[in-house]
């Protein structure tokens, strides 16, 4: 491949084909039509193709995607294109520099092909089709491809709602105030007896004996039964119900309006309360094979099984309160789209959980900075497609994740000690690090590099000599200690990328706190011979009093230590001494009478 900087026929992007020199083209693509200023081939076997005012081109197969100016690229002129050790691409244009960089959650809305402005609902249908219906449309994605159905044109009606296939694979779809199901091609309207109109359909299920029923926002919002395209069977009991599925073991669960589960068999409704806020909605049930439930609820998650009430909120482990949508993977992993998260339950910590609901159990999160975008929808917003991949519902856009290949960042970040302020003079991390006497306030500041997500990374530090134990700052970049001794230490940091991969050796630092005069041995031997006593073959003089012993002892001592900084040109006192450091000269203070003008402050 050939990138030649002017654009033309036999120009731009070329390839050797049989020989011959030929335009890169694809469908979308015209090679000849661009003046390529740099190429480059990434891990992942796409070609990236930067041109001369014409911004950037990923070319992946027969995919095309551009980027330019108006979608957020920083300049349309092309200089270099590089990819770092952690699969980031670098772009560099005349205005900046740009990073591209896969995440685990990505987003479909109408500029990416969706037929609507909004994506109220989700469904994954058993030919591999997703379904997703909003204001003014339905859009059907297939094997690549996008098919709308249009109010006005090919639908019916203008306010897609609830969505769902039953055994035969017909389509259910809440349409505006009614219900239809598509055919062949063809959409058929459910209709009342009396044709009065059903109502906002907010729930769709098919029980085991194959028949559908409906929850309806009414009013009065009922539960109903659908044969042969006509409402059957309104059912009044349990009263205001608002979500449906079917128990694998026969029956129906409901989600109450009042945020309570019930089941209903054979005409005979049970109805399980639970404690939680006023106000409180299901938003999705999910039913299991052995009849038990779970419920993404705007207060947590909630189920019942084994004759037991089940909660899952912050208190035990849930990074926020509001589940709007879950799914479980092909593993058996549970998927809580939220209001601040997707979060991941493992199967083994979900099965603990049923067993003993008030266990904490741990919940790995993907945030923002990983592509989610999450909101509430108004119907059922989850959902598993054939390939295994997880689709969510945010009213705006359908998020998915593929879980069976998400990408692991498996390179550790280096970790480097950029600085070390010490009573707010900064000092180079370099070498051994000689810090001044009576350094109070200590300040390391630290990094760990790594641009797949910067605010992931996570630190952990220790200074040997005075921590027993790891510190855990989280993703805070400064240590900080303000009780150092005089003495030795060895500052050691390392850190963990944004999937929690760790860099076990990391950066070290050693630093020496300097000893102040009266910290030093000499001084400190000094100290102590103060508390010695006189030797018993002293000859004592019996006309001193008793009370001015110790002081004559102390001066004498001192004498000769102090004659060093007396050569140096200090000048101390005996109550110099007691002033500055009472604390290292208990005995002195004690033993002797304070003389004038030396007090004990």
């Amino acid at each position: 491949m050939v990138g030649i900087g002017k654009a033309g026929p036999g120009l731009g992007l070329q390839r050797i084909v049989n020989g011959r020199w030929q335009s890169f083209d694809t469908p979308a693509f015209h090679g000849s039509s661009v003046a390529v200023l740099s190429l480059y081939a990434d891990r992942e076997g796409a070609l990236w193709v930067g041109t001369y005012e014409r911004g950037i081109y990923r070319i992946h197969g027969e995919v095309v995607d551009h980027f330019d100016h108006t979608n957020g690229l920083s300049g349309d002129y092309i200089n270099d294109i590089a990819e770092d050790s952690e699969g980031n691409l670098w772009v560099v244009t005349s205005q900046g520099v740009d990073r591209f960089a896969d995440t685990p959650v990505a987003s479909m809305s109408v500029g990416e092909g969706l037929c609507s402005t909004e994506a109220a609902s989700v469904l994954a249908s058993r030919d591999g089709s997703i379904w997703t219906g909003g204001d003014g449309a339905l859009t059907r994605l297939y094997n690549g491809r996008t098919t709308c159905f249009r109010k006005g044109h090919e639908l019916p009606g203008s306010q897609v709602t609830s969505l769902f296939e039953d055994h035969a694979g017909r389509l259910w779809v809440g349409l505006d105030q009614g219900l239809w199901v598509y055919e062949r091609g063809q959409f058929h309207q459910v209709t009342r007896l009396d044709s009065r109109p059903i109502g906002l359909v907010t729930g769709i299920a098919e029980d085991t004996e194959q028949r559908v029923w409906i929850t309806g926002a009414g009013p009065p919002r009922i539960l109903m039964r659908v044969e042969n395209l006509r409402i059957r069977e309104d059912v009044l009991e349990p009263p205001v119900p608002r979500r449906v599925v079917a128990d694998p073991t026969g029956g129906l669960w409901l989600g109450l309006l009042n945020g309570d589960l019930a089941h209903l068999r054979d005409g005979r409704a049970i109805v399980h309360a639970f404690k939680h806020p006023e106000g409180t909605l299901i938003n999705q049930l999910f039913p299991e094979a052995d009849g038990s439930i779970i419920a993404a609820t705007s207060s947590g998650l909630i189920g019942w099984g084994n004759g037991k009430a089940l909660a899952l909120t912050q208190r035990n482990g849930l990074p926020c309160e509001q589940v709007y949508a879950i799914a479980f993977d092909e593993r058996g992993d549970l998927w809580l789209y939220m209001n601040c998260a997707l979060g991941v339950l493992a199967r083994a910590d979900f099965q603990a959980w049923k067993q003993n609901p008030d266990i904490a159990v741990t919940i790995r999160s993907l945030d923002a900075l990983d592509g989610v975008r999450p909101s509430p929808a108004a119907f059922v917003a989850a959902a598993r497609s054939l390939d295994g991949r997880l689709w969510f519902a945010n009213s705006v856009s359908l998020q998915f994740v593929d879980t069976e290949h998400l990408r692991q960042n498996t390179v550790p970040p280096p970790v480097y000690i950029e600085q070390v302020i010490a009573d707010r003079t900064a000092y180079p991390a370099q070498g051994i690090l000689q810090l001044p006497p009576r350094t109070r306030d200590l300040e390391i500041d630290y990094v760990g590099l790594s641009f797949v997500a910067p605010q992931k990374v996570r630190f952990r530090y220790r200074l040997h000599g005075r921590d027993d134990v790891w510190q855990e700052p989280g993703t805070r970049r400064q240590a900080f200690y303000n009780d150092l001794r005089p003495g030795q230490y060895s500052f050691q940091v390392i850190a963990s990328n944004n999937d929690g991969v760790w860099n076990d050796v990391g950066a070290s630092l050693s630093l020496v706190v300097s000893p102040a005069w009266y910290q030093t041995k000499l001084f400190l031997a000094g100290v102590f011979c103060v508390g010695g006593s006189t030797p018993a073959s002293a000859p004592s003089a019996p006309y001193e009093p008793r009370r001015e012993r110790p002081q004559r002892r102390l001066s004498n001592c001192l004498s000769g230590f102090l004659e060093p900084f007396r050569k140096g040109g200090r000048r101390f006192s005996l109550c110099v001494l007691q002033q500055q450091k009472r604390t290292i000269l208990p005995r002195v203070c004690a033993a002797q009478p304070m003389s004038a003008g030396c007090s004990a402050r």
